[in-house]
C-alpha cells in the first residue's frame, strides 16, 4: 500500500509540473498563506536542507518569494507569488477530481468511513512521529542488523 500511494503521489506532482517536493511545498505554503522555513520542514516532516534546495529552485522559478520577517530580521517569510498560487490552485483542482472519481467507485456512504479513517490514521501518524526516537534505539531491536 505503501509502494503505491507514494509511487501515485510522486507521479501526480510531476504530471502538475513540479516535483513531489515542491507540490508539498506549494500546498503548505497555499495553506498557510506564508511561513518560515523552520516551520514548513517541521510541518512536512523534512530535512531543512532539503527544503532549502527545493525552495532556492522555486524562487528562481517565480513560484514562492522570500519577504523579511517583521518580527525577526534573520528568518524570511514564504509566500507564493501569483504564479505559486496559480501552481497550488491546479494541484488542489487536480487532486481534487482525482480523488472524487476515486470515491465515485466506492458503494454509497463508504467514502464518508474512509475519510474518517484517514483523519484517524493522519493523528495517529503525527503522535507517532513526535514520539519516534529512531530506528537503532536500543542494543538488540532487530531493526539495523
Amino acid at each position: 500500500m505503501e509502494r503505491f500511494l507514494v509511487s501515485n503521489l510522486k507521479n501526480d506532482g510531476e504530471c502538475c509540473g513540479v516535483t513531489f517536493n515542491e507540490c508539498h511545498i506549494l500546498m503548505e505554503i497555499y495553506d498557510k498563506g506564508e511561513i518560515v522555513m523552520k516551520d514548513l520542514a517541521e510541518n512536512l516532516f523534512m530535512d531543512k536542507s532539503i527544503i532549502s534546495r527545493s525552495i532556492e529552485l522555486m524562487v528562481v522559478n517565480n513560484l514562492i518569494l522570500r519577504k523579511e520577517n517583521t518580527e525577526d530580521r534573520r528568518k524570511k517569510v514564504l509566500v507564493l507569488t501569483e504564479s505559486g498560487a496559480e501552481k497550488a490552485g491546479e494541484i488542489n483542482f487536480y487532486m481534487n477530481k482525482k480523488y472524487e472519481s476515486l470515491f465515485k467507485k466506492m458503494p454509497h456512504g463508504e467514502s464518508e468511513n474512509i475519510m474518517r479513517a484517514a483523519k484517524r490514521l493522519a493523528e495517529v501518524f503525527i503522535k507517532w512521529k513526535e514520539s519516534d526516537q529512531g530506528c537503532c534505539i536500543g542494543e538488540k531491536n532487530g531493526c539495523c542488523s
